[in-house]
């Protein structure tokens, strides 16, 4: 007995040192508004299609798929709406991919793939193929998945059989010839035999690059690890192919879940819905599992939630911007630096490598290293010759 009982002591104390709490940081509100981010309190069972869903795209830009009125929105740096588009569907949304700059999105019966303009590339209607060539009228897929390099879509069905549509199109005659089984799409994707970064394995999973396809899943995979979250548990399990470790994390008090995604640097985002004061919030969980992995997608990208890079100016690499007042180029990107020479408003300068975060005068932004451009003058009207290179304050770019 006394045995069982420090057995049972030392595996509580081993799995409460190995799990620890994660912090939910609040990163943006937004009103609760018919017009943008909007939810039903009292929801018709037979008309269940509200609330909002969010994603991010390959560079981090942030959208949210407004359902009730199905509008794509989409924001600026600082989170706020700045342009949306009408997504053409009857029904919801199950599948939601990001590929660069374009969306991917999948219902039950139709895959589509556009741009942020709202211009199509091409849509397929999936559900009519398969009733075809099925018969019936029930033939619903449930997953959806699109490599733009070998242009082919990947959808689940029945149950996990993967099968597959080759240059997927508008033309619904050529997509149905186009169409693959589950049989068809194995022996297409075997031993790497289409393209060496496509697999199927075994268990019929599907592999791009090495790395499983999650498709839904609140999960992702990296060469290194597994990340994924139980919202039911309110866990992240993070395994690292050899072991585990178990995050927790509490949801706010008088916040209710709505959404769950993951950013490109592996940060977890919640949007949240208060019914008391009628707002929504998003929140992020920070990636500490893989804070190198992070670290390098920040230096390398410009988002509103890089901590090491600017949160209300655009400043980017290759970037030519003019300054907004008379601005000092230095020879170090501090302002204790020695000043080369104060620019004139209006000059235009090329960035060519972005330096530490800083918050001046109230703005958030980086100092950046630049190459002044032709017909620079400083302060005093003198030419500023081209070519010339110093450090300055972002925040004062535009």
């Amino acid at each position: 007995m006394k045995k069982t009982f420090i057995f049972i002591t030392l595996l509580f104390i081993s799995t409460f040192l190995w799990c620890q709490n994660v912090e939910f940081k609040k990163i943006k509100q937004f009103k609760n508004d018919k017009a943008s981010v909007y939810i039903r309190e009292e929801v018709n069972p037979q008309d269940d299609i509200t609330g909002n869903d969010i994603f991010f795209d390959a560079d981090g830009n942030f959208m949210i798929y407004q359902r009730d009125k199905k509008l794509m929105l989409f924001t600026n740096k600082d989170l706020e709406i700045e342009t949306q588009i009408k997504i053409n569907t009857d029904t919801s949304l199950q599948t939601f991919q990001t590929i660069e700059n374009n969306i991917f999105m999948g219902n039950h019966t139709e895959a589509f793939y556009f741009n942020k303009n709202g211009s199509e590339f091409f849509r397929v209607n999936i559900y009519s193929i398969l009733n075809k060539l099925n018969g019936g009228d029930s033939n619903w897929f449930t997953d959806c998945y699109y490599d733009e390099e070998k242009d082919i879509l990947f959808f689940t069905y029945p149950h996990n059989s993967v099968n597959s549509i080759v240059n997927p199109s508008f033309d619904e005659v050529q997509n149905q010839k186009n169409f693959r089984n589950a049989e068809e799409t194995s022996k297409l994707l075997k031993n790497g035999n289409y393209d060496p970064h496509l697999t199927l394995d075994s268990d019929n999973d599907l592999y791009i690059d090495g790395v499983r396809c999650r498709w839904n899943a609140t999960a992702y995979e990296t060469t290194d690890y597994v990340i994924t979250l139980n919202n039911k548990r309110k866990t992240i399990r993070v395994f690292d192919r050899k072991e585990s470790e178990v995050l927790y994390y509490t949801i706010p008090e008088n916040e209710t879940e709505e959404s769950i995604t993951y950013h490109p640097n592996g940060d977890w985002y919640f949007l949240t819905i208060n019914w008391t004061t009628d707002t929504h919030t998003l929140w992020r969980i920070e990636n500490t599992w893989d804070s190198q992995w992070r670290e390098q997608w920040n230096k390398e990208h410009i988002n509103f939630d890089n901590q090491d890079s600017a949160s209300s100016t655009n400043v980017a690499v290759s970037k030519v911007m003019t300054c907004n007042d008379n601005l000092r180029l230095r020879s170090q990107e501090a302002t204790s630096s020695s000043v080369i020479t104060t620019m004139q408003k209006g000059t235009k300068v090329k960035i060519l490598k972005l330096g530490k975060a800083e918050t001046i005068d109230g703005i958030n932004s980086n100092w950046v290293q630049v190459e002044v451009l032709s017909d620079a003058k400083d302060k005093d009207g003198n030419e500023i010759k081209s070519g010339t290179t110093g450090w300055c304050y972002g925040g004062y770019l535009e």
